[in-house]
């Protein structure tokens, strides 16, 4: 009721200025004409009076305009909507190209006019990330990312990855409407020192709430090595190394029977087949085969939203950014048969519940997600995960933000337990040192941005923070970890999205665990909303 209100209330503040402007047959005020303004990264008096920016626009390809006009959800012809222009905004900011997008109505002559407004984002960007635990364990990613190649809005990203438990090589590419349909494609390539791994989709995607249609194909396939552990204390960790073979391929359709932007009521079916197998090798026996899995599932899905934003900005980072309070409900069950090469026919029900408020100075969202798989025997394996995140923006440059996560797993796979410290709170502790089927965690954190434009190109904030977290399996008592420190926030006014980078000397709260308590680590900003 909220978002009616506000659309009919902007239409009657421009309603003078319209009493000339061409109206549908129903009264509604319409669209005349349509102009997309794109700008490079540098523009105005940045370009015009400075050589830097003028040079550092001429190593780059703009964003072309049809870009920008294939996410128009309007045309000359169609009713001013208040909310089809804000959805638009937020649809163009998704694609990780531009630094300002802004759409709005003028009346130029007695016409109105739909006024696109993009500003290129910096887009070439060197991967050059790494985080420092204490134990002294380093990892990082080292290469290269052009988000808008050629100008096209396609994707590449080429880069080194060092990680806790594996190095080597990373590709991935994303072509958005191939060929000038609705169909988008993207991939990612691993080949790293413990075996090889890719994913792939082929999609026509809900591109926005009035859509009808989805049509997903996608797949993965792996032959690596996964690890799983078993951490009973901070200087204690047992280790299981398996390989894994994986050939995936799955489909999914999906029909909406309400689309507007305020309501959405999506039915959607998915199936899939798996081949899969696993090789373990305990202590020093000699590997053991686990059978080949394969089997097929299908399943049922509904989901009901009513879509709400709020845009913000000094959250996550300098720049603005859509915060989704979505109030949305989806429910339904995957069938694994006996037929499909399951033990035992059984259901899986799924239920996800997602919202969100907004008031003043205040953001709070929360979502919880439950699913399992029940057969004759009884639970067969199961997952039950929530989230909490808040935000009070007291100031024009503070923002305290908390967040709180926790869940329950039965009998997941080995390697796909709750694995917390290190890029998880709490961040000054080992990779690895919570590791189990229970697990709860989370952050509190106030940023004071107190040098928001350095050469009105970059920011930096001061930060405080608490962080605590635990994880361990049914079988053993719980396991927490604590901090608290201070830290440094960085930030690119040139992005397409608000993130930052972070350098935090933290003091490590708790019992068992080896080193010193007070811990310098590096990496990139944890982001909240």
């Amino acid at each position: 009721m909220r978002r009616e209100f506000a659309g009919f209330l902007g239409l009657l503040l421009v309603a003078p200025a319209l009493l000339t402007a061409q109206e549908s047959s129903s009264g509604s005020v319409a669209i005349d004409s349509v102009r997309v303004r794109a700008e490079n990264v540098f523009s105005g008096n940045s370009a015009r009076n400075h050589w830097i920016y003028r040079t550092a626009n001429s190593l780059r390809f703009q964003t072309r305009t049809g870009v920008v006009e294939r996410e128009l959800l309007f045309g000359p012809g169609d009713t001013v909507d208040l909310a089809v222009l804000e959805e638009t905004e937020r649809n163009l900011r998704a694609l990780d190209l531009f630094r300002t997008v802004e759409v709005d109505t003028v009346v130029e002559g007695g016409q109105v006019i739909a006024d696109v407004h993009t500003q290129d984002a910096w887009s070439t960007l060197p991967i050059l990330s790494g985080s420092f635990a204490s134990d002294g364990t380093l990892t990082g990613r080292v290469g290269l990312t052009e988000k808008n190649v050629l100008g096209t809005g396609n994707f590449l990203s080429v880069a080194y990855r060092k990680g806790t438990d594996r190095n080597g090589g990373e590709m991935s590419g994303i072509l958005r409407r191939l060929a000038g349909s609705q169909v988008d494609i993207a991939g990612d390539l691993y080949l790293l020192s413990d075996g090889n791994s890719y994913d792939w989709a082929i999609a026509d995607p809900w591109r926005s709430l009035d859509d009808r249609f989805e049509l997903r194909f996608s797949g993965a396939s792996a032959d690596r090595r996964r690890l799983q552990y078993r951490t009973t204390s901070a200087s204690q960790r047992d280790t299981v190394r398996y390989r894994h073979h994986l050939y995936r391929q799955d489909v999914a359709i999906g029909i909406a029977s309400i689309a507007t932007p305020y309501r959405v009521l999506r039915f959607e079916a998915r199936a899939g087949v798996r081949n899969e197998r696993l090789l373990f090798q305990p202590g020093e026996d000699p590997p053991t085969d686990v059978p080949d899995s394969v089997y097929a599932e299908f399943g049922v899905f509904v989901t009901y939203e009513q879509p709400r934003y709020r845009e913000v900005g000094y959250v996550d980072g300098l720049n603005q950014q859509d915060v989704d309070l979505t109030t949305g409900l989806t429910v339904g069950a995957r069938l694994a048969g006996q037929a499909f090469g399951y033990d035992r026919t059984g259901i899986g029900p799924v239920v996800a519940v997602r919202g969100g408020i907004s008031s003043g100075p205040f953001l709070i969202r929360a979502a919880l997600l439950a699913n399992g798989l029940f057969n004759s025997a009884g639970l067969d394996s199961g997952r039950v995960v929530g989230s909490m995140t808040a935000a009070v923006l007291s100031g024009t440059r503070h923002s305290t933000l908390f967040n709180v996560n926790g869940g329950l797993l039965e009998s997941p796979a080995p390697g796909r337990e709750f694995d917390l410290g290190f890029s998880t709170s709490p961040r000054s502790f080992e990779p690895h040192a919570f590791v189990g089927t229970r697990a709860m965690w989370g952050t509190l954190e106030h940023r004071w941005y107190v040098l928001p434009r350095i050469l009105d190109q970059f920011g930096a904030a001061l930060a405080g923070y608490f962080d605590f977290g635990g994880a361990w399996y049914d079988d053993q008592d719980a396991r927490w970890g604590a901090e608290i420190g201070i830290g440094l926030r960085t930030s690119s006014r040139l992005s397409a999205n608000a993130e930052s980078s972070r350098i935090d000397l933290g003091y490590r709260l708790g019992e068992g665990f080896a080193g010193s308590r007070l811990v310098l680590t590096v990496g990139t900003g944890f982001t909240f909303f």
